[in-house]
């Protein structure tokens, strides 16, 4: 076997190229192969989860003295306790390296280097623990220096490695412009040919850019990259990668509020390893959620436990805040919240315990903890984050009224953000904006996808029939969670959209919010009046413009006051005309023709009763507006 091909198939196991693998040794007749042959077999075996038929290849061709090699089997199996136990023996730095990353002792695997000659991988691992360790500017140096010999050797595959390291560096420094242009350096070394034989790191390095665009704000591209993905591994069904390809793929698109979707995809793909299996149940358990479908939740929730690594204190932690998650979006209470919460202290996970905040602060619109989560997402670079504790700062300085601080604040929020952060923020903007200009008047000439904010919109714009029809359209449309959002936004606001107003039905007080006051402004028999808040729809007709005359309000409103009971031609001359003398034959015409011309504006014939020359309002189907009465 030649040099060359010995440092390709040594690199298909550092790189993991499980189906290059299985390719490669289809063709070979392993019991007359080579002794570098025979052992990367065996490797190949602890990496398709075969280690006991590893074991036995490995006495049958006395492979057993091999220094390394049980220590690297068990960290290719990803059994971390039984490589652990072998850390002494070692001899390999880069292999010790390895085992002590993965857990996470990143300055014992600093130690460890500091034996080897200085080469491109050495930069490489030197970066890698650098960034660990939150050197972000050792970690830049040295992985540019990897970078640049890697690149020189005409290394594609690593140095596509090397950029997508330094694409998620860079986000962490806040050079944003940097990892975006690093990203769609990226994607174009991944259209280059020799990745033909490495599709599964060609996979992870695309889910990887997708991940990275879809936190900053790139949500098309990030599907792209994803789909890319996909692709790459289509021949693959079965592969660990492929199913990671679907999982990552449904989550994302369930975060654009493609959830039926996701869900079909979650529903297609039948995980082997039980972490895998593990996520796909979280999704579902969200997805259901968010659907309002408490039933097909419970089954997830039951799966997800039921594949939980109880031994594992991510699966532990993040079951519990996915559940409290999932239970606000079905019932707007956080009854695991308290769990979840002592959960990331008793493991003292700081991550996700300010993610667990800032989570339910942000679908409850609440300003719990917040200078703390602030500190502690801008210490870490968890920008995804920061920009929501943002949103909530400027919301808490907008129920002040002090929209000069939240315009600051909202001034922080990057250009790249998420799309649903991004509309929230450009919506709170123009809010304040006219707020401190004294128009409250959102911009017409822009449509929010968001149908939260689309439906503040459109109230605003309320002059118009079209406006009122869409607005009762989204309401309707609107889950549980949706609904409480924009109810706890409407308060910050100060915006009484969803305020509750007493009007006389039949005799009886009935309470109606807005929402519901404009659909029965929509309604075809129903009629509603309300002098205080401006509101005159008789039958589905919107009066306050035509009623134009100030006789005809006058009218009116006289009828509306006395909506019990007839009242006679003498008391309207008096009231509403303010005449000191009632004379028949002069004013009899003049109530006739303003009574004619009131019905005719009300739109239907018997809108007004007459008896024995009294007159009086038909209250069938009619709301009254009760603090005018």
């Amino acid at each position: 076997m030649t040099s060359n091909l010995l440092n390709i198939l040594q690199k298909f196991i550092g790189l993991k190229e499980v189906e290059s693998l299985r390719k490669y040794f289809a063709q070979v007749d392993i019991e007359e192969a080579s002794h570098e042959q025979k052992l990367i077999y065996v490797k190949f075996l602890a990496l398709v989860d075969s280690i006991a038929l590893a074991q036995i290849y490995i006495e049958k061709w006395g492979l057993e003295s091999e220094s390394n090699l049980y220590a690297e089997l068990n960290y290719l199996a990803g059994d971390l306790n039984k490589a652990k136990s072998y850390l002494p023996q070692i001899e390999d730095s880069y292999l010790k390296a390895d085992i002590l990353l993965l857990d996470e002792n990143f300055k014992e695997a600093q130690q460890v280097l500091k034996k080897e000659s200085i080469s491109a991988k050495w930069f490489y691992y030197s970066g890698r623990i650098y960034s660990h360790l939150n050197q972000l500017e050792k970690a830049d140096k040295s992985l540019n220096s990897a970078l640049n010999l890697y690149y020189r050797h005409n290394d594609v595959v690593m140095t596509s490695v090397i950029i997508s390291n330094l694409v998620v560096l860079k986000s962490r420094q806040q050079q944003n412009h940097i990892a975006y242009s690093l990203s769609n350096q990226l994607r174009e070394l991944l259209k280059k040919i020799e990745f033909k034989d490495f599709p599964e790191s060609k996979a992870k390095l695309l889910i990887n850019q997708g991940l990275y665009l879809g936190n900053n704000g790139h949500p098309g591209e990030a599907i792209s990259c994803i789909i890319r993905a996909k692709l790459t591994l289509d021949r693959f069904p079965n592969s660990n990668d492929f199913i990671r390809v679907q999982l990552t793929y449904a989550y994302n698109i369930m975060d654009l509020g493609y959830i039926k979707k996701a869900i079909r995809i979650l529903q297609s793909i039948t995980p082997v390893k039980k972490f895998q299996q593990f996520d796909k149940y979280r999704y579902l358990m969200k997805a259901y959620a968010l659907l309002d479908d408490s039933a097909e939740y419970e089954k997830a929730l039951e799966k997800a436990y039921e594949f939980q690594d109880k031994s594992d204190s991510f699966d532990i932690i993040h079951l519990e805040i996915d559940r409290t998650e999932s239970e606000f979006y079905l019932n707007q209470e956080l009854p695991n919240f308290l769990k979840a919460k002592n959960l990331t202290q008793k493991y003292d996970d700081q991550e996700s315990y300010y993610y667990l905040i800032n989570k339910i602060n942000f679908l409850s619109l609440n300003f719990d903890n917040l200078d703390d989560s602030i500190k502690f997402h801008t210490k870490n670079s968890l920008f995804k984050e920061l920009n929501k504790d943002r949103i909530l700062v400027a919301l808490k300085e907008i129920q002040t009224k002090d929209y000069s601080n939240a315009l600051e604040h909202l001034d922080r929020i990057p250009l790249n953000s998420s799309p649903k952060i991004k509309e929230l923020k450009g919506f709170l903007k123009e809010f304040c904006q006219s707020k401190l200009t004294g128009e409250l008047r959102i911009n017409d000439q822009f449509t929010y996808k968001d149908p939260i904010l689309k439906i503040i919109q459109h109230y605003l714009d309320r002059d118009t029939n079209d406006s009122t029809c869409e607005v009762l359209v989204l309401f309707k449309s609107l889950k549980k969670h949706q609904k409480h959002f924009l109810k706890r936004l409407l308060e910050i606001l100060n915006i009484n959209l969803l305020e509750n107003i007493t009007f006389l039905k039949d005799g009886r007080k009935v309470s109606l919010t807005r929402i519901e006051i404009l659909e029965i402004m929509k309604h075809p028999v129903k009629s509603i009046i309300d002098f205080k808040h401006n509101i005159i729809s008789i039958r589905g007709n919107d009066l306050n413009k035509r009623l134009k005359s100030e006789v005809q309000i006058n009218l009116l409103e006289f009828l509306v006051n006395n909506h019990l009971r007839y009242k006679s031609k003498e008391s309207i001359i008096l009231e509403v005309f303010h005449k000191a003398i009632y004379d028949p034959l002069i004013d009899d015409n003049l109530i006739y023709v303003n009574i004619n011309r009131l019905k005719k504006t009300l739109g239907y014939k018997d809108s007004i009763l007459t008896k024995d020359g009294h007159y009086k309002l038909n209250t069938k189907d009619l709301y009254l507006g009760i603090n005018d009465l």
